[in-house]
């Protein structure tokens, strides 16, 4: 509850210090992709599995969290080997706020890790799932029912509807929306 209301206060502060790039409020459809949210209870494996079903290309998978039984005197080193990954995001290009995978010791007593994956190709998802394992990380699944899980996916041009059809059937899926550019705010 805690970090809900950082990042609203966050949000309020940043959209209240910007202004408007320009001055309608329409949307642009962006064609080719969709954004899937997922169950809370999904693992990583499973995620990739609703895109790798369809034959569909992952551009991002965000929401996972997980906790290391590192000690904490280890996070710097942890951090040195998930940024070695070529897949592993530090910054977030076009985000208001900068996202990126996070490492850190938390204040409930242990390592932290929040993981945002770029272009998961099946090699990197393969990997990812090895990496999950040989450091022992164990998915830290929200206890309410709604989720922060999320993938932007590629579809063919002209089969988003086709395709927002097909993954809403995956029972791992709350929703898939399509892809729309908004206003844009100046800092």
């Amino acid at each position: 509850m805690k970090y809900a209301v950082l990042a609203l206060l966050t949000f309020t502060l940043l959209f209240g210090a910007c202004k408007k790039k320009n001055s309608n409020n329409d949307l642009v459809y962006i064609p080719g992709t969709l954004y899937v949210g997922l169950k809370a209870a999904t693992p990583a494996d499973s995620c990739f599995s609703v895109a790798n079903r369809v034959n569909l290309n992952i551009l991002v998978v965000n929401g996972y969290n997980y906790r290391s039984p590192l000690p904490k005197d280890r996070v710097t080193a942890l951090k040195n080997l998930l940024f070695t990954k070529k897949y592993i995001d530090t910054f977030q290009p076009g985000s208001i706020l900068p996202l990126m995978t996070n490492v850190y010791y938390s204040a409930l007593g242990y390592m932290s890790v929040g993981a945002i994956l770029n272009f998961m190709d099946t090699a990197s998802q393969r990997d990812w799932i090895q990496t999950i394992g040989q450091l022992n990380l164990t998915e830290v699944i929200p206890a309410n029912t709604d989720s922060a899980k999320t993938m932007h996916v590629t579809v063919p041009v002209g089969k988003e509807q086709y395709y927002k059809d097909l993954i809403l059937k995956n029972s791992n899926v709350s929703w898939v929306m399509f892809d729309y550019q908004g206003t844009q705010y100046l800092h």
